[in-house]
């Protein structure tokens, strides 16, 4: 319970370089040191690999020091392979020359792009785990991304003799995305981890450097400007004071309103559709997510159980939306009993014919090192309750059990539980219990 949201902190290391790092860090330790003690803050770090837990919600600013310690700064090889240029080719200046600068060329831009997809689908995919663990926390939650940017307009293969370049926008997948961190109440605060950028905008290993503009250094984050944009927040570039920013997301967490409206434009277009607040006082600054697309309410619905819950095992995080827990047990034979427990008020169903009634997907995987899943429980479970039993039900919840052999070549346990009818999910890694 609190009066005001939290704030979580991701410290991006897939997008940044280690110099930028190294500066943002400091900024985001200096930052802890000053947190109050009301102030309810969560780290993550976006890697090569994924988005992970540093350290979830607390009050605890010297526990989150101490993780933070943990996540040293790291070179990123994806970053540096996208922005890799060619050598210098010095030759003859012949016909010969200029095929030979077409052909690298292009292999450079190739090979650049296919680094740049990767970072692009890397962060998109964090951001969705990062909805998807912080969904079950009521209120506003303000996500502080302390990142160089990633590339919303991404070079594809170049193709032909004349090495021309089509060019492709993530407009779908930074939708989803944005959808999915609306849906959470999510507004990103995207703080440049450059800093103040310097006079030349190039490498200085590049003999023709460029001056740094306006473009070149708005364009690094332009992806997560937008971002920022759709979901209420606010983006904070090109200045050296990183701790300030970040103070800035803490502090509009402290006080937040909740607004809700039925839209009288019931055609679904997926268009996105301008949303304005004013309030009757002035010299406020009212900061609020810019709008919505207007997707079908129930366009997740029709999702397989399969197809949703894959995800969620893949997840370096666990998701909230529904909160479950799991307890175990081992048994004289030396398997392990799991006792899956959805918690009381988590479990919606539908009432007719004098009953409350529907479905519960969950989903037991014992994962190996390699990431592979080996499933041992994959069940639809009915649920039914005669109307006059249904409030006890919703106060005790429901507890499903599971007796599983541990396999040798099993790394983690993890547990999904979903309910088909709306599509709200949970899970938990089981690793530390076995």
């Amino acid at each position: 319970p609190s009066n005001g949201g939290v704030v979580a902190i991701i410290f991006d290391r897939l997008n940044t370089s280690l110099t930028d790092q190294a500066h943002a860090r400091a900024h985001i330790v200096k930052h802890l040191g000053q947190v109050r003690p009301e102030d309810r803050i969560a780290l993550y770090v976006l890697g090569p690999d994924g988005m992970r837990v540093l350290h979830d919600f607390t009050t605890d600013a010297r526990s989150l020091l101490r993780s933070l310690a943990r996540a040293q700064a790291r070179n990123s090889e994806i970053l540096a392979a996208s922005e890799e240029q060619p050598p210098e080719h010095i030759g003859f200046g012949d016909s010969i020359d200029a095929q030979i600068d077409t052909f690298v060329n292009a292999g450079f831009q190739n090979m650049r792009a296919h680094f740049e997809r990767a970072r692009a689908y890397t962060s998109l995919e964090g951001l969705r785990d990062v909805a998807a663990h912080l969904a079950g926390v009521p209120g506003r939650k303000n996500l502080v991304w302390v990142s160089s940017g990633f590339p919303f307009t991404l070079a594809e293969r170049q193709s032909g003799p004349s090495g021309t370049t089509q060019h492709a926008v993530l407009s779908r997948e930074s939708r989803e995305a944005t959808n999915i961190l609306n849906s959470s109440d999510i507004a990103v605060y995207p703080v440049d981890a450059r800093g103040l950028v310097g006079a030349f905008s190039t490498s200085a290993s590049v003999r023709a450097q460029q001056f740094t503009t306006l473009a070149s250094v708005e364009k690094a984050i332009d992806g997560l400007r937008q971002v920022a944009d759709w979901t209420g927040g606010r983006a904070s570039y090109n200045t050296n004071d990183i701790g300030a920013a970040i103070s800035r997301a803490v502090e509009d967490s402290r006080l937040t309103y909740l607004l809700g409206y039925y839209p009288v434009n019931q055609t679904w277009d997926s268009d996105f559709r301008t949303i304005e607040v004013k309030v009757g006082h002035p010299g406020v600054e009212v900061r609020h997510r810019a709008g919505y697309f207007a997707t079908p309410p129930n366009a997740a619905e029709p999702i397989s159980g399969g197809k949703a819950i894959l995800p969620v095992l893949d997840s370096p995080v666990e998701a909230t939306a529904m909160p479950l827990s799991v307890q175990v047990r081992r048994e004289a034979d030396g398997r392990f009993l799991m006792a899956v427990k959805i918690e009381p008020g988590a479990i919606s169903l539908t009432h007719a014919n004098g009953r409350w009634t529907g479905r519960l997907h969950l989903v037991i995987a014992q994962t190996s090192s390699n990431g592979e899943h080996l499933s041992e429980a994959d069940v639809t479970v009915p649920l039914s309750s005669p109307h006059a039993e249904h409030g006890e039900f919703l106060k005790r919840g429901l507890t499903i059990s599971r007796t599983i052999a541990l396999r040798p070549e099993a790394h983690q346990v993890r547990v999904v539980a979903r309910l088909p009818a709306c599509g709200t999910l949970g899970s938990v890694m089981a690793t530390e219990a076995i």
